[in-house]
């Protein structure tokens, strides 16, 4: 039987993407990356399955991201976080700390900015995913600790308060206290 995974939901030219699988790779929980899986049957059907048996989904954001085929992309990632949503699964984004990304993302409940040069930041996910395999229970999750004064998005932001950082759904910059 393969590992619980994570739907890893992404630019296939992120430049971050080796930290990723390097991230992965042994983690308890295995990345399903629809890019590099090359499925046999329609891509909305595989996703569709796969964020079903998912424990969570990641959605990592990147430039690439913003470039030439943004409407195609925000479109995958609006399904995929609304697919992930109805199953009630956590809906997790990653961010570049140093390099915000215009780029929102419904329904989100969790947000980690990371810096993929800090050794701390590999650690910190490489538990998260541990925190995942071991305690996901739909209904004793991390509760939100910030609320978006400007669209309401209730969810966990995991980085240090007193640093101002993205709402990961309209972008508006909140400082948490």
């Amino acid at each position: 039987m393969p590992r619980p995974s994570v739907f890893v939901s992404h630019s296939q030219h992120d430049p971050r993407i080796d930290f990723f699988h390097r991230l992965f790779s042994g983690a308890p929980l295995r990345g399903d990356w629809f890019e590099f899986e090359k499925p046999k049957v329609p891509a909305w059907t595989w996703i569709r399955d796969h964020i079903h048996g998912a424990k969570a989904v990641f959605v990592i954001l990147s430039a690439p991201m913003t470039g030439w085929s943004v409407q195609h992309t925000q479109n995958w990632v609006a399904w995929e976080a609304g697919v992930a949503c109805a199953f009630n699964k956590p809906i997790i984004v990653l961010e570049p700390a140093a390099e915000p990304i215009a780029f929102p993302v419904p329904f989100c409940n969790r947000q980690v900015l990371y810096n993929e040069q800090d050794p701390s930041h590999f650690d910190f996910l490489r538990g998260l995913l541990a925190d995942l395999e071991r305690q996901w229970n739909p209904n004793v999750d991390v509760r939100p600790n910030v609320t978006c004064p400007e669209c309401g998005l209730s969810f966990h932001q995991y980085n240090l308060p007193g640093e101002p950082f993205p709402c990961p759904c309209c972008r508006q910059e909140i400082l948490r206290q």
